[in-house]
């Protein structure tokens, strides 16, 4: 039989309290069910310089995005090219698009599993395709709206 002491010494032993989820007995359990963060959604890199263009080389330069094989002359006009073509890439289903709102729409509509449940239940999940406006629409009709914005809406008021 253990005496008192003993009996408190293995109590002392014993930890109290809570872990915290970064301590590192979560570590294997954490990189092993829990995945890597990968945001998805506008591609695009901000305050860069158009001064900064590489110097123009003579070997012909070809676009690698998937399904555009344009020629260049020198690596000004390719980066020209793909800043104003390819700037807004999806990165699920590689489609372009030109500005980084309509990417930002494009990938809640199509990819979003979320947005598409809320959007059956009823919810004024589609937004205007203007990114100053603020107007949600409940129905996915209303895209007929939302090209022909300035009118339609002022109509609506």
């Amino acid at each position: 039989m253990l005496s008192v002491a003993e009996i408190i010494n293995l109590l002392n032993s014993i930890p109290v309290g809570y872990k915290s989820p970064e301590d590192n007995c979560f570590n294997a359990a954490n990189q092993m069910y829990i995945p890597e963060y990968k945001k998805l959604g506008v591609i695009t890199v901000a305050n860069e310089l158009q001064d900064n263009l590489p110097e123009a080389d003579e070997n012909d330069l070809f676009c690698d995005v998937p399904g555009c094989q344009i020629a260049f002359e020198n690596s000004a006009s390719y980066q020209a090219h793909f800043y104003n073509v390819h700037r807004y890439l999806c990165s699920v289903c590689r489609r372009c698009l030109p500005t980084a709102h309509l990417l930002c729409l494009h990938i809640l509509e199509c990819h979003d599993s979320y947005f598409i449940i809320r959007a059956k239940r009823g919810d004024a999940m589609y937004s205007c395709f203007l990114g100053e406006c603020l107007n949600n629409c409940v129905a996915n009709h209303i895209k007929d709206i939302r090209k022909n914005h300035p009118k339609v809406l002022k109509q609506m008021r």
